[in-house]
């Protein structure tokens, strides 16, 4: 496939590092297998192939789904000539919306079609009669429409932030995606989110749902890292300037995840053009480090605000303790365990699946029923506060109990 270079974006005239930025940052390393397979769903909606399979992206934030449908989508039409049509849940709160989004057009709830007329009598009379019929656009009728236009059309329907799509649209959806194929009509789907999105799709699709491509999106290999990193810089004509040890020391504190990387390519990019300076030394990094480090506070502080809103910091928290003290990873009877410690009345498997949800804790590849932290150095800044707050799980616990002791 094409890709895009970097000299598209020219040091003088914008910085390709995109941290929070919905577009493709100009290299795109680590995600080969993920490229290949939307290159193989272009080739079969080009080609003679109907059916196949759609496919789910699924990860904690940050991980570069975002990215990675932007940077598939141009190349898919260019490659494959076919129609991609990316979309975010507020497009599409109800299927109207999502009808209208594959028709390329508004679709109304109902229209009125009003026809004139005349018999002999009204023409004696030099008048004419008028009468109008209402038509009811509905779920069936759009759904056929968009298996027509797409007949002619091959489409690939792409959905960012997927996890929050309303349940009446994700369902229309998959019936669309069903009746496609059914139908011998060349359409299929793409849809990416946080790991909650694979909880929804169980709980509003039909039972062939387990059916679809599930890909998990984790953090880069150490040598995507770098690519990711340093290669935009190199060919904008930086010189980069540092040691092998502090080329690592850099992608150590990225900790390969794609978000650091971005913001801090981006504050090295910015205060190297602020200074004129296109030497990527240690005292150029030193300057962009409080901007880096602001950007990924300001990560943090969105992540433990999702944390809060949902009543699981204290899960959050023990957690978090319970990684500080040196476990690389946690089973799930040792993590109902901890969340049971915090409140005992607790419904654990609810606050165990909210913080999967939300990415805080991430299964392994290897084991469902072994987590390690999602988010990287999220739980560091959990513990961090709850200790400048003078928290620890224990108290959470006694507190939990004088609390439910004073009620009595």
């Amino acid at each position: 496939m094409p890709r895009l270079q970097v000299s598209d974006f020219p040091f003088t005239e914008r910085n390709p590092y995109t941290p929070g930025v919905d577009r493709a940052p100009p290299v795109f390393p680590g995600r080969a297998e993920e490229i290949r397979l939307l290159d193989e769903i272009g080739r079969q909606l080009a080609g003679d192939l109907i059916r196949g399979e759609d496919v789910v992206f699924f990860g904690p934030k940050g991980n570069g789904k975002t990215a990675l449908l932007n940077y598939c989508r141009p190349i898919l039409e260019e490659t494959h000539k076919i129609r991609t049509i990316l979309v975010y849940p507020q497009h599409i709160t109800t299927p109207l919306e999502l009808y209208g989004k594959l028709l390329g057009k508004s679709v109304p709830a109902e229209r009125t079609v009003s026809r004139k007329g005349g018999g002999s009598l009204a023409g004696f009379l030099g008048g004419s009669r008028q009468s109008s019929k209402v038509y009811t656009s509905t779920p069936n009728k759009l759904e056929e429409r968009c298996i027509k236009a797409m007949r002619r059309q091959p489409t690939l329907l792409m959905v960012d932030e997927a996890q929050e799509i309303e349940g009446s649209s994700l369902r229309a959806i998959l019936s669309l995606a069903r009746a496609a194929h059914g139908r011998e009509t060349k359409f299929r789907f793409a849809l990416a989110g946080t790991p909650d999105l694979s909880s929804q799709l169980r709980r509003v699709g039909p039972p062939n749902v387990d059916r679809l491509e599930q890909i998990r999106i984790d953090c880069l290999d150490i040598e995507s890292a770098n690519t990711a990193l340093f290669e935009p810089m190199a060919k904008a004509d930086f010189n980069i300037k540092l040691t092998k040890d502090q080329r690592g020391n850099l992608i150590e504190q990225s900790q390969c995840y794609p978000h650091f990387i971005q913001c801090i390519g981006h504050a090295i990019w910015e205060t190297g053009k602020e200074n004129g300076a296109r030497d990527v030394d240690a005292e150029l990094v030193e300057q962009a480090r409080p901007e880096w480090e602001r950007q990924i506070r300001h990560m943090y502080m969105d992540r433990q605000g999702e944390i809060v809103e949902r009543g699981l910091n204290q899960y959050a928290y023990a957690i978090a303790e319970w990684f500080m003290q040196g476990n690389t990873h946690i089973y799930e009877h040792a993590l109902i365990d901890t969340i049971r410690k915090c409140d005992k009345d607790a419904d654990a498997i609810e606050a165990k699946t909210a913080l999967v949800d939300l990415g805080y804790i991430w299964h392994t590849d290897e084991d469902v029923e072994m987590f390690v932290p999602g988010i990287p150095s999220l739980m560091d800044h959990i513990y961090s506060r709850g200790r400048a707050q003078g928290i620890d799980a224990q108290q959470l616990d006694r507190g939990r109990s004088d609390k439910l002791d004073q009620s009595n």
